[in-house]
């Protein structure tokens, strides 16, 4: 049968949903891949003939991460919509023709519904970070701000209307392009009303159940690992020559000041006594190893590979990273920008593998202080047991089983 799998975001936010495709596919079904330009390389190395949405959101993360204003980075938002919107909905529209069910990531919910509501295709939604109502949990989007269990539950409510909101005009243009009749329903309300099914693919050790969500709501694990590639001869023989590094990883939160963050790296290293290997992502570095081979930089790290040779980790807290992290048995100092970031935070204090405080507020000596706390033993043998705890984890099956019932389903 043909499952169709949308995705829009960054790699971190890309991942999750292509390993839900690479499982589906293993199973015999026809998947069709959706996603934006800049992972588009990455599918198609998987060997997915991916449908093409020709967005680029680079520029505009990078232009929150330098502001850090909500505000502008809604603006910004809107003005892609205005630009690309109709591109955005063709393209998933397209990717969706003739599935049998569709998977969708979050920053494609609404869309999806709108398409599967046309199509009377199943959907499933596949979440690396909660969304469901909980007085368990505040928003994941609330950023450092800490909400009273009381006040949990409407907090969530707040924020489903404020996207709701937001995104009313987008909606309202995809639902005449289908040719739906009607009010823009709430997205939420509907999810709840038809019960789709929720699969979270993060792991139940990071991230337990809450036990006032239902049931469609699911924690399902976090994909299986796997190494994309060989490691390039440099890095493993770097990786080689010497003690564990730290690794420093900022994924796709491109970095203002480069300079300035790689100079505050050495400081620390050096007065640690530790080597560092940093993982460029986004932003732009000299690429390879110093002078005195203390420091490598690297564009883009197979974690799955790389991070078990290293001995603590310095990530931006996004939910693929503070996974691999945590699943390779090391402790983290977690710098949180936004979005979901400071919900991981959270729970990597909680659970005694890390540290936790917002990248704003980095200076060389609170990192060298956080890092000297995280390599210590008591961190890195609590890390070790949460890593053995999560080495077997692959949400993706799961996901598969529910897609795989939902078909089952509208075929009897």
């Amino acid at each position: 049968m043909k499952v169709a799998v949308l995705s829009l975001g960054s790699r971190g936010d890309f991942e999750p949903n292509l390993a839900v495709a690479e499982e589906l596919r293993t199973r015999g079904h026809d998947v069709a891949l959706t996603t934006n330009t800049a992972n588009l390389a990455r599918a198609h190395g998987a060997g997915f003939d991916a449908v093409e949405i020709p967005v680029d959101l680079g520029p505009i993360l990078k232009q929150f991460m330098a502001s850090r204003n909500l505000v502008k980075f809604g603006l910004e938002i809107a003005r892609l919509e205005s630009r690309s919107g109709s591109d955005i909905d063709d393209a998933l529209i397209a990717g969706s023709a003739g599935a049998d069910a569709i998977v969708t990531s979050p920053m494609t919910i609404l869309r999806a519904q709108c398409i599967a509501e046309v199509g009377r295709q199943p959907l499933i939604v596949n979440l690396p970070y909660p969304l469901e109502r909980s007085n368990e949990y505040h928003p994941s989007f609330v950023g450092d701000f800490s909400v009273p269990t009381a006040l949990r539950r409407p907090a969530h409510a707040v924020f489903e209307q404020v996207h709701m909101q937001s995104n009313w005009m987008p909606m309202r243009k995809l639902r005449r392009k289908l040719g739906l009749s009607g009010a823009v329903p709430n997205a939420f309300a509907r999810m709840r009303q038809q019960q789709t099914p929720h699969e979270l693919l993060v792991s139940p050790v990071l991230f337990p159940r809450p036990t006032d969500w239902p049931d469609y709501c699911r924690v399902v694990g976090m994909p299986g690992s796997s190494g994309e590639s060989e490691l390039t001869p440099d890095l493993d023989q770097w990786l080689s020559e010497g003690d564990k590094p730290v690794f420093f990883g900022f994924g796709s939160m491109s970095v203002p000041d480069p300079a300035a963050l790689m100079e505050l790296i050495a400081a620390v290293a050096n007065r640690l006594g530790v080597r560092a290997l940093v993982g460029a992502g986004w932003t732009e570095l000299p690429l390879g190893a110093n002078s005195d081979r203390t420091i490598f930089v690297a564009r883009s790290i197979d974690y799955a590979r790389v991070l078990p040779r290293c001995t603590a980790a310095v990530h931006h807290g996004g939910s693929g990273t503070t996974h691999d992290v945590a699943r390779a048995g090391i402790p983290a100092v977690l710098t949180s920008v936004g979005g979901d970031q400071p919900l991981w935070g959270g729970r990597i204090e909680d659970l005694g593998i890390g540290v936790t405080f917002p990248f704003r507020n980095m200076t060389a000596d609170r990192l060298h202080d956080a890092l000297s706390t995280v390599t210590a033993d008591r961190y890195q043998e609590r890390a070790k047991t949460i890593g053995h705890a999560m080495a077997e984890e692959d949400g993706t099956v799961q996901i598969s089983d529910t897609v795989e019932r939902l078909m089952g389903e509208i075929c009897v």
